[in-house]
């Protein structure tokens, strides 16, 4: 069988059209035979993208200029996309991520488990804000300075978040009560001292019909 040749290196620059998502979310595309993923893309998109890594079969890139977007792209509502792992799609309207949702799923089972059945429709939301009803946000401390939110894509790194646009109102109430009592309770001589503290290492909180239930850190 002959060795695919890699068309590009590390560093390149080079100019792709997006074709589809993998399961993580990322822009599949494709140049001389050659696949590249390229995260915070939309099918259709047109983007000037930078060579981060090469392997055997694929290649990553991040994005550097969009050339001509996609019709199905919209400017994502958070403010921090694009920086936490959290939300994937937000920068594609929501009736083409349950199709491409359902199309993920349908290439999975095809490609890895052989099987070639049915994949019926997503069933959308009406409205896709404010509907999960766990919140789990990992706790850091930065140089004496608190940071409660989600974690950098492939990344340790927490991105400090006060407002979560798929969380559920009370959760976000519960966790800025917790941001409040950890900021409290730490103890100033930790950082005069130089000696590294953590007061926990996550924050949880869970609504139910009368409030919000479980709500605790872990250390």
């Amino acid at each position: 069988m002959e060795k695919t040749k890699i068309p590009f290196s590390t560093g390149e620059r080079i100019l792709l059209e997006i074709e589809g998502l993998n399961h993580a979310g990322e822009g599949v595309s494709h140049m001389d035979g050659f696949t590249v993923f390229v995260p915070w893309t939309a099918p259709g998109d047109k983007v000037e993208a930078e060579v981060i890594s090469l392997k055997k079969n694929y290649a990553r890139a991040l994005p550097c200029a969009l050339h001509h977007p996609s019709l199905d792209r919209l400017e994502a509502a958070c403010p921090h996309h694009g920086i936490c792992g959290g939300c994937q799609l937000q920068h594609i309207r929501y009736s083409k991520q349950v199709h491409w949702k359902r199309q993920i799923v349908a290439d999975m089972l095809q490609r890895l488990g052989g099987l070639h059945v049915k994949v019926h429709p997503v069933i959308g939301m009406d409205e896709p804000w404010s509907y999960r009803n766990k919140a789990q946000f990992p706790v850091a401390d930065d140089n004496g300075s608190l940071k409660i939110g989600l974690f950098e894509k492939r990344s340790h790194k927490v991105v400090d978040v006060h407002e979560c646009l798929i969380q559920h109102p009370l959760n976000w109430q519960a966790v800025e009560i917790a941001r409040e009592l950890i900021e409290k309770c730490q103890p100033k001589w930790n950082h005069q001292r130089g000696i590294p503290y953590r007061p926990c290492r996550g924050a949880h909180a869970r609504p139910n019909r009368t409030g919000v239930s479980g709500g605790h850190c872990s250390g």
